[in-house]
Formats: C-alpha cells, structure tokens, sequence
C-alpha cells in the first residue's frame, strides 16, 4: 500500500465521526507549499538583483534586475518557488535592456501566519 492509499484509507475511516477535522486537514496539506533550501546559484542571484517590498508587514516582495528602462516585465514564479528562480530568463532580459520584476508572494502557513 503506498502513501496515497494510506491517507485515502485514513480520510474514509476518519472521515465518518470527524468530517471537519479531515476537511481542515486535508486543506492544510493541499494548500502549504513545501520549503526547499536555497541553492548557491539562487545566493548570487539574489544578489544580482534588489529587493523591493510593498506594503507593510509580511506582504509581498519583489526582485528586480536591470534599471533606467521604462519597458519593464513582470514575471511569476510557480508555486513551490520563487524569484530567484527565475534568474535564467529574468538575465536575459536584464541584459536586453528591459528592467525586470519578479514578485514573491507571501506564503500562508496552516496556522494562517506568512512568512
């Protein structure tokens, strides 16, 4: 039985007298994206660019390459990542001769807390 089934099984049985509990959890699981270790290429990345941030508290952030441009793009990373990871083709860009945003929204934990 591999882990899937094991939850599928759990989530059944479970499911009977706490429906709630195993709804909640099962969002909680769904909706928090894992955290990886920054690799050295994302280090020198980072510092390549400039941070920026909007708004007050935990909100969001952004890393911009290149300046003085006013053609500038906007770009997205998926989920699970972040804008360091976009480095390969925000360079080229940069390069280019455009400025370069990639935003990184805040993660929301289960506890409802960002970071």
């Amino acid at each position: 039985m591999n882990a899937i089934s094991l939850l599928r099984a759990k989530n059944r049985m479970l499911g009977v007298v706490a429906p709630e509990k195993v709804a909640k959890d099962m969002a909680r699981l769904f909706l928090s994206p894992r955290r990886f270790a920054q690799k050295d290429w994302e280090a020198e990345a980072e510092l390549a660019g400039r941070r920026c941030t909007f708004g007050p508290g935990p909100g969001l952030s952004a890393l911009c390459w290149g300046q003085g441009n006013p053609e500038r793009i906007l770009i997205m990373h998926g989920w699970e990542s972040r804008a360091t990871q976009m480095y390969g083709i925000a360079s080229v860009l940069a390069d280019s001769g455009f400025e370069v945003i990639a935003i990184d929204a805040p993660m929301r934990t289960h506890s409802g807390l960002f970071f």
